[in-house]
């Protein structure tokens, strides 16, 4: 999309003279000429061309370039598993596990042991955070239904720059007595 405005400023900076240019050169036909260096390329033009050229030259002057401002974050991934104690691998309904990071990505990739689900979030990391924390939240929940809830500090996992990856070690959900939960991850600014 970016490609796409950069083209039709391009084609606009060029054509938009050619108009007044052949205006001034139909309604007052002169011999006038232009002549110089420009950036040591010697120029000798006349009539027509000498207008096109004052013309792109003045509008070149005053056309502040476009600031497309650049992105403040970028996206990672974040990855773990979760082990499901008290329940038979067989038992496990993975429809029932969700990660709840709107409007971010988030998935479940099956099993990736016996009761244990590998999941993966994308997440917004900011640029240039300087002497804050680099994420916009610290804190998220895991869940499953009839099973405790474990509250995660983001800066347990450990990021790979490289990667643009935060890996989670496995966590152990185990099973609540009475309580009946979702299966959920909410992201959380508070601590």
């Amino acid at each position: 999309m970016n490609a796409l405005i950069d083209l039709i400023s391009l084609t606009l900076t060029v054509l938009l003279p050619i108009a007044p240019a052949y205006l001034l050169y139909k309604t007052l036909p002169s011999s006038g000429n232009v002549n110089g260096n420009l950036h040591n390329i010697r120029f000798k033009l006349g009539g027509g061309a000498a207008g096109y050229l004052t013309i792109l030259l003045i509008v070149i002057n005053f056309m502040r370039p476009m600031e497309i401002s650049a992105p403040r974050y970028e996206m990672v991934e974040m990855q773990g598993n979760v082990k499901i104690a008290g329940i038979p691998h067989s038992n496990i309904d993975l429809r029932q596990f969700k990660i709840g990071i709107t409007p971010r990505k988030w998935d479940q990739e099956g099993f990736s042991g016996a009761s244990q689900i590998k999941w993966n979030a994308s997440i917004p990391k900011k640029i240039d955070a300087k002497n804050s924390s680099p994420w916009f939240f610290t804190h998220f929940v895991i869940s499953y239904p009839d099973h405790n809830t474990i509250n995660i500090a983001l800066q347990d996992g450990k990021y790979d720059e490289r990667l643009k990856l935060v890996n989670f070690e496995t966590m152990t959900l185990d099973p609540s007595p009475s309580e009946t939960l979702d299966a959920v991850i909410v992201l959380s600014t508070e601590q």
